[in-house]
C-alpha cells in the first residue's frame, strides 16, 4: 500500500532531506518526521547506480524489523511505526555526524588496507568510527580527531561505541538464529527534541553484509556492488526469514 502520509501530504510540507537512497520529510508533528525509501542502489560513492523496482519496499521492510526488535530490546531508535510499503514514521533527530562500523569478519576496506582474505573471522568485533562527509569521502577518525574538531565529544562517542557494541549483540544472536552470520555494519545516531541519544537512519541490506551461514551466499547491497546478481530475491528471502522470527 502507498503510504497515506506521501499520497495525502499538502504541497507545503517541505524535504529535510534527500539522499541517494531515502527522502525525509517534514510533517505537520514538530517532532515527527516520514522517510521514504527509494528503489535507488549505489555502489563505489555513487558511481555505480542504479533503480531497482521493490528494493525501496524491502530496505524499509528489513529495517522496520530490526529498529522495531531494537526498540523491544529497550535500545532507543527513531523508529516509530512502518508507513505503507516504503514509508516509516520517526522522530526527528539533530544527527550526530559519525558513522559506527562494526565488523564481526573481514570484508571491504578492511581486507584492501590489512591485506587479509575477505571472510577471515575477527578476534573479537572491532569498531570503526567515520566522520559523515561527503565531501572528504568520510573518513575514518578516531575519538581524539572527533572531540579535538568539534564533530562529537568523548562521552558522545564513548555512548554510541556502547550502544553499538548492544546492537552488534543482539542482532549477530538474531541473524544467527536464521542462518545468517552478520559480518558487518554501519550505524548511526542523532539527538532527539528532549536531548535524547537514539539509533537513526537504517539498519538494512544497504548498511550492513550478510552471509548466508549454509553456502557463504552474500545477502547484501554486495551484490550489486560486484555483479553477483539480482538482489531483489535475496532481499526478499532475508526479509521473510527476519519476519518469520519476530
Amino acid at each position: 500500500s502507498v503510504s497515506a502520509f506521501l499520497l495525502n501530504r499538502s504541497s507545503d510540507l517541505e524535504i529535510l532531506s534527500e539522499g541517494y537512497t531515502k527522502v525525509v520529510y517534514d510533517t505537520d508533528d514538530p517532532e515527527l518526521t516520514v522517510i521514504e525509501f527509494k528503489d535507488t542502489v549505489t555502489a563505489f560513492r555513487n558511481i555505480k547506480r542504479a533503480t531497482i523496482k521493490g528494493k525501496g519496499r524491502l530496505t524499509c521492510r528489513v529495517s522496520s524489523l530490526i529498529m522495531g526488535y531494537l526498540n523491544s530490546k529497550g535500545l532507543k531508535t527513531h523508529f516509530v511505526k512502518a508507513d505503507g510499503d516504503n514509508g516509516q514514521v520517526c522522530l526527528k533527530v539533530r544527527v550526530i555526524p559519525v558513522r559506527i562500523i562494526m565488523r564481526n569478519a573481514a570484508a571491504g576496506s578492511i581486507v584492501r588496507t590489512f591485506g587479509i582474505p575477505a571472510g577471515t573471522a575477527l578476534k573479537h568485533p572491532v569498531v570503526e568510527m567515520t566522520y559523515k562527509n561527503n565531501d572528504l569521502d568520510n573518513p575514518i577518525i578516531n575519538r581524539d580527531h572527533a572531540d579535538a574538531l568539534g564533530i562529537a565529544t568523548y562521552e558522545e562517542t564513548e555512548a554510541m561505541i556502547e550502544t553499538s557494541r548492544k546492537v552488534n549483540s543482539l542482532l549477530c544472536e538474531l541473524f544467527a538464529s536464521i542462518g545468517v552470520q552478520l559480518v558487518d555494519f554501519k550505524i548511526e545516531f542523532g539527538y532527539t527534541a528532549d536531548g535524547t541519544m537514539v539509533i537513526t537512519d537504517e539498519i538494512s541490506p544497504d548498511t550492513c553484509r550478510f552471509r548466508n551461514m549454509s553456502d557463504g551466499r552474500q545477502m547484501d547491497r554486495d551484490r550489486y556492488r560486484y555483479d553477483q546478481g539480482d538482489i531483489i530475491d535475496t532481499y526478499q528471502e532475508l526479509t521473510n526469514r527476519l519476519e518469520k522470527a519476530l
